[in-house]
């Protein structure tokens, strides 16, 4: 378990490019989605 956790990681590093463009549109979505509950405890 503990040698397979690095090489995932390093794969995942490796291959970070994209993964950091689909992180920035998740973040965007999940803000979006903070904001809109914000929203909706406001007017309940």
């Amino acid at each position: 378990m503990l040698q397979i956790f690095p090489q995932c990681m390093l794969q995942w590093m490796r291959m970070s490019l994209l993964p950091s463009i689909l992180d920035m549109a998740l973040v965007s979505s999940l803000s979006t989605l903070g904001v809109l509950k914000a929203y909706m405890n406001l007017f309940m």
